[in-house]
């Protein structure tokens, strides 16, 4: 494995014990009942292997969770778990990973709640596509990018909820709406 994934995967053990991640897996129903696909394998198979995991055919990604996790999974039980509790329990990790990861919330918290009702936290980015996205997410035409794609994200950092994520074409506008 390679050493910035070990190094990864060490600091997201620091995170989230397995009991934790089982919690919030059963919390957001991603785990209603045992599977060979584990919570802490999905979450790591997700986060650390998979760099193309929306282009990669279901057959190469089931043989790389098998080589990762030396667990034998069908490219049909993968396709399964990729549901909109799949996207809860990610995005429930990703907000406690944010909210537990910001020292200056925890360290200022009483302080900044004593003089701001909301801090609200706007940023946006965008990358190039492969080209077979460009009917959706169109980009700003030439080779260089007939495809791409505008997040738009804006973060409560008190309560470290997200407020909004705006996915677009590449030829919107950076400015909110």
């Amino acid at each position: 494995m390679h050493k910035r994934i070990k190094h990864l995967i060490k600091n997201l053990k620091n995170v989230f014990s397995v009991d934790e991640t089982n919690k919030i897996a059963r919390d957001t129903k991603f785990v209603q009942r045992k599977s060979n696909i584990t919570a802490k394998d999905f979450l790591a198979f997700n986060v650390f292997h998979g760099a193309d995991i929306c282009s990669a055919p279901l057959s190469q990604l089931a043989s790389r969770f098998d080589a990762v996790f030396d667990t034998q999974v069908s490219k049909q039980a993968l396709d399964k778990r990729f549901n909109a509790y799949s996207v809860k329990f990610m995005q429930e990790i990703f907000n406690q990973m944010i909210h537990s990861q910001n020292t200056t919330l925890k360290n200022l918290e009483s302080t900044l709640n004593l003089h701001f009702n909301r801090v609200i936290i706007n940023d946006s980015t965008g990358f190039a596509l492969p080209k077979e996205f460009k009917k959706e997410f169109a980009g700003s035409g030439g080779v260089i990018s007939p495809s791409a794609i505008k997040i738009q994200l804006q973060y409560e950092l008190l309560t470290g909820s997200f407020m909004r994520v705006d996915i677009s074409s590449g030829t919107k506008s950076d400015s909110p709406t």
